[in-house]
C-alpha cells in the first residue's frame, strides 16, 4: 500500500514537472518573440528618429534668425511706447 502511494506520488510529480517544463518553454518562446519584436521596432524607429532630429535641427537653424528679428522688433516697439519716468528708467 505504501509503495503504491509512493508510486502514485512519483507519477503525479512527474506529470507536474512535465507541465511546469511546458509552461517554462512557452514562456521562453513568448519572451523570445517579444525580444524579436522590440529589436525590429527599434531598428525601424532608429532611422525615423534620426530624420526627425535632422528636421528639427534644420527648422531651428532656419527659424532662429526670423525669431531674433521679430523679438528685436517687438522689444524696439515696446521701448518706443513706454513713457520714460522722471528718473530716466522706463520701468518706474
Amino acid at each position: 500500500a505504501r509503495e503504491e502511494i509512493l508510486s502514485r506520488l512519483e507519477e503525479r510529480l512527474g506529470e507536474a514537472q512535465s507541465r511546469w517544463e511546458g509552461h517554462q518553454e512557452a514562456n521562453r518562446s513568448g519572451a523570445d518573440e517579444l525580444a524579436r519584436r522590440f529589436e525590429k521596432l527599434a531598428g525601424e524607429a532608429g532611422p525615423e528618429l534620426g530624420e526627425t532630429q535632422g528636421f528639427i535641427e534644420k527648422a531651428a537653424r532656419e527659424l532662429e534668425p526670423q525669431m531674433r528679428t521679430t523679438l528685436e522688433e517687438t522689444v524696439g516697439r515696446a521701448r518706443l511706447r513706454q513713457p520714460e519716468s522722471p528718473t530716466g528708467n522706463w520701468c518706474a
